[in-house]
């Protein structure tokens, strides 16, 4: 029986269905590339170069035939499964042309004349599409007549259906590179980051710079910060605090940190921000979500620019900090369904989401280290809700559940069809209490279960509310049908609004706002429909 491994057929009319090798001898595809990127980040990774691998791969040795002859370490016996030289270029017109004929062959109103037309044209390029649908299909057997019977009589049966689908989805073009993604590590604004991608698509490092535009079209800030360093399975980015001893003691010494008589030179402290994808363990496909990730406590600085004692304080001080997240999101801008379109497809029924929701609570210490005040982690680790919920209404709503009542509270954010936002505690008394972490003398006599919030705003009016967010959100998925979402929120509450600054000089006034007591809430959400 072994022998017949060693061909699949003679001439016209014989054998036209091949026989499979037997899994012992067949050589598995890896594609360095995705798998590279893989270790980043779960999006659609599809350059043109891994689409004509992907197109060789398929048809083994017979992709020479069609003029995809990069190929090496080939058998008869290993055909469908080959090892290819990946140090060359693929043809990648030659295989859009292939899968661009298998979708033809597929269609109801393509003939048995027409197939066989295109056969006697160019029987191998019929031949290598059909093969791309069917992997029983001998290349070398089958005349026209018979090749188009064959192909009228599966799809009449609807097998090429699921076939050509996997093969559109494996063959459609779509580069790391061309992915938007955001954060917001700051109060009024988010951060772009891009990836930077090799001439095969692979990944190299990640640009974090300006963003003029953010998800829900607010302006962004003006900075640039440089790329995020890839190494291996993580990207990561050292941002690096200069301090010279003149800068650490020129301000009252009650005020510093680190006191004078601890410091012998400047100090140079380096942070490192780590990448961060959740979008591997939700399945997402078309858009990212994941956090900016800065653990303080081990964060590195030059010993010798302090005593042993201010060694001790600055590591105390980092310690405080904990670890920092910046959620971002972001995906293919070509995949993406803006929210007039949501709200139309919500017409019959709310469109919902459900995936993973990470939390991040920090307070105001205002009496850290010295009155400089920090803001302080409420929980060691981020708070994360698995069945967290992000649901569109017919009426362009937007509401991002979140269950963080293990830790703080199960909240709602919200957004209106006209951009006004809303913030919602669904767990604890309706009220302040001690999971705030605020002092009570600085709380107004009440937090109601829903406060309207505004935007974040660069404002001098004394009066601006106490509550304010931002919370952008992106939907992602093929032809306007929405399969999965991502959101991004930060809130802040202030009980003591904006208060009167004296300007530098004497001259005037400012507002800015109390660092006394703030909360500062972040959270990042992704999930599936």
């Amino acid at each position: 029986m072994l022998t017949v491994l060693t061909a699949c057929g003679g001439g016209a009319g014989e054998n036209t269905g091949a026989i499979l090798p037997p899994s012992d001898i067949f050589v598995p595809q890896e594609d360095i590339v995705a798998d590279s990127n893989a270790k980043l980040t779960n999006m659609v990774s599809n350059s043109e170069y891994q689409v004509a691998l992907f197109v060789s791969n398929k048809l083994g040795e017979d992709a020479k035939l069609v003029g995809l002859e990069n190929v090496t370490g080939r058998s008869a016996t290993t055909r469908g499964a080959f090892i290819p030289n990946t140090s060359g270029s693929m043809d990648y017109d030659k295989a859009a042309e292939l899968v661009d004929m298998a979708s033809w062959l597929n269609k109801s109103d393509t003939s048995a004349e027409d197939i066989i037309t295109e056969f006697n044209k160019d029987k191998n390029k019929v031949k290598a599409a059909l093969k791309l649908m069917d992997d029983m299909y001998c290349f070398v057997g089958g005349d026209a007549e018979e090749t188009a019977r064959r192909i009228l009589e599966m799809r009449g049966s609807h097998k090429f259906d699921k076939p050509l689908e996997d093969l559109i989805d494996k063959t459609e073009v779509l580069t790391l590179n061309n992915v938007d993604l955001y954060t917001a590590p700051w109060a009024d604004t988010l951060i772009k980051l891009k990836f930077d991608v090799d001439e095969k698509g692979r990944i190299k490092s990640i640009e974090y710079t300006d963003a003029k535009e953010i998800l829900d079209k607010k302006p962004g800030a003006d900075i640039a910060v440089g790329p995020m360093f890839r190494d291996g399975e993580t990207a990561f980015f050292i941002e690096t605090d200069k301090l010279t001893k003149e800068d650490m003691t020129d301000d009252n010494p009650d005020g510093n940190i680190i006191s004078p008589e601890y410091i012998k030179g400047d100090l140079t402290v380096n942070h490192k921000h780590e990448y961060i994808s959740y979008a591997k363990e939700l399945g997402l496909r078309y858009s990212d979500f994941g956090v900016l990730q800065t653990d303080f406590k081990n964060s590195t600085f030059n010993e010798d620019a302090l005593t042993p004692e201010g060694q001790e304080k600055l590591r105390e001080f980092l310690a405080a900090w904990g670890v920092l997240i910046d959620p971002f999101i972001g995906g293919y801008t070509e995949k993406q369904i803006d929210t007039d379109t949501m709200k139309q497809l919500a017409q019959n029924g709310e469109i919902k989401f459900t995936g993973l929701a990470v939390g991040d609570v920090r307070y105001r210490d205002e009496d850290a280290y010295n009155g400089n005040g920090i803001d302080v982690p409420l929980t060691e680790d981020s708070m994360r809700d698995e069945e967290a919920t992000l649901v569109v209404n017919n009426e362009g709503k937007q509401i991002l559940t979140a269950d963080f009542s293990k830790d703080w509270y199960k909240v709602q954010v919200i957004k209106n069809a006209d951009g006004t936002n809303g913030f919602k505690i669904l767990s604890g008394d309706g009220g302040a209490d001690e999971r705030f972490h605020l002092d009570a003398d600085k709380l107004p006599n009440d937090i109601p279960d829903t406060v309207e919030v505004g935007n974040y705003i660069d404002s001098s009016d004394p009066e601006q509310i106490h509550n304010q967010m931002v919370f952008a959100t992106g939907y992602y998925g093929d032809d306007n049908n929405p399969s999965e979402a991502v959101g991004l929120v930060k809130y802040q509450y202030r009980p003591n609004g904006l208060i009167e600054i004296p300007n530098e000089g004497g001259n005037g006034t400012h507002y800015e706002s109390d660092p006394n007591g703030n909360i500062n809430l972040t959270i990042g959400f992704g999930g599936k429909r």
